[in-house]
């Protein structure tokens, strides 16, 4: 379990060496590091999600100069500033406290008689213990995922140790935010599963290179699993739209539960399958993934790259991109928006032509390939088309 500023504030022994004095709304950041700030040019050292104690001895006579500093860090992505109140500084002003309200940043009042070196101990004892945690959380998904562990017993006994609720069937899910700043994504991992871990009590979850690895167990009936999955998850999403803008959650995979623990490496292969598919497909809206609303795209990369597929590919969509580049058309943006709109009127009105424009579109894209996409046969094999050139596109050769 992570340490949180909230975590901080109630831990049993320095807990009550600090007093919350404003940005209430940062409770929740995670602290990876702690340091000591004296030096005003220490801004420039750090890496984000610090737990930074200071003084503000060298700032003490100037308040313009401490809403400076608060930017910077701000700025830097700390997790929280504890500054020793009663000593240099006597309080801290009320517009520093308004602007850690607005950036979110907990500032912590230490109390005059704390000493630096005890915060800095317990802290840095918590970090520890969670990293170890985390540490043994990967682990015990290596085994499971790639075949190490077949003994129930021995992989309910693990995971139960580390916090997990066994239920009657087993799932796999599979997150993925964004790439950037190291430090930046860590932490948003690290916020995001303590949402999970939230909304799914028994659940446990890992990082595992570009992926969150969330194992959840049901008691309820697989029929009812991913609909009350999906439920919760969908708050859990909407929370993480009030992470940092750099920070986005790409999408969620869910594996198909399995009844046997051992059986988890089919839900994991499920779940990734399901996250890269579902990433390529996505067109908006809250980017939870399933085979369900997958199939069709799911079976296709199976043909993925075969004599077959890339003759329907070379077939029906390389004569008329041939023809697009040719005259400056588009008659395969129009073939999409056709086959994803319910008529043609709706069709038309995507594309902001007439119908008898569309008509005579779609009347070209039979004579260039001697296929009629208004027919069933003729959707059908246009559909397939574009959903493997689609696939072929993003999805690496293996």
């Amino acid at each position: 379990m992570v340490l949180t500023v909230g975590r901080l504030l109630t831990h049993p022994r320095i807990g009550g060496l600090l007093r919350l004095a404003g940005g209430g709304s940062g409770t929740g950041n995670i602290i990876n590091e702690v340091t000591v700030l004296e030096a005003p040019d220490l801004p420039d050292w750090l890496n984000g999600g610090e737990l930074i104690l200071t003084t503000l001895y060298s700032l003490r006579n100037d308040e313009k100069a401490q809403l400076v500093l608060l930017n910077d860090l701000f700025q830097k992505g700390i997790a929280a500033l504890g500054v020793k109140t009663n000593r240099f500084i006597l309080e801290l002003s009320e517009d520093l406290l308004k602007k850690a309200n607005d950036y979110g940043i907990p500032l912590l009042a230490i109390d005059r008689q704390a000493k630096f070196r005890e915060i800095i101990y317990y802290v840095m004892r918590e970090i520890i213990n969670a990293q170890n945690v985390e540490n043994l959380v990967v682990s015990l998904f290596d085994d499971l995922l790639y075949g190490r562990l077949i003994d129930e017993k021995d992989i309910s006994d693990r995971a139960s140790s580390l916090g997990w609720t066994a239920g009657k069937y087993h799932s796999i899910v599979l997150s993925r935010f964004n790439d950037g700043d190291p430090r930046i994504w860590l932490s948003c991992c690290q916020r995001y599963i303590e949402l999970i871990k939230s909304h799914f009590p028994g659940s446990l979850s890992g990082i595992k290179k570009e992926n969150i690895i969330t194992l959840l167990s049901y008691s309820s009936e697989r029929e009812d699993w991913l609909e009350k999955s999906k439920r919760l998850w969908q708050d859990i999403y909407d929370e993480t739209l009030n992470f940092r803008e750099n920070c986005r959650l790409l999408g969620v995979g869910f594996g198909e539960p399995v009844g046997s623990l051992s059986k988890l490496k089919e839900s994991y292969d499920q779940a990734r399958l399901v996250l890269d598919t579902g990433l390529t497909f996505f067109t908006g809206g809250p980017p939870l993934f399933n085979t369900r609303d997958l199939m069709a795209e799911i079976l296709l990369t199976r043909s993925l790259r075969t004599a077959e597929s890339n003759q329907l590919r070379s077939t029906f969509l390389v004569p008329l991109r041939n023809y697009d580049s040719r005259q400056s058309t588009e008659l395969v943006k129009t073939l999409t928006v056709y086959l994803s709109s319910d008529d043609l009127a709706q069709a038309a009105q995507k594309l902001h032509v007439h119908p008898n424009t569309l008509r005579y579109r779609l009347q070209r894209v039979q004579e260039i390939t001697g296929l009629n996409p208004t027919t069933g046969k003729g959707r059908l094999l246009f559909n397939l088309a574009l959903i493997l050139e689609k696939l072929a596109s993003a999805l690496p050769v293996e």
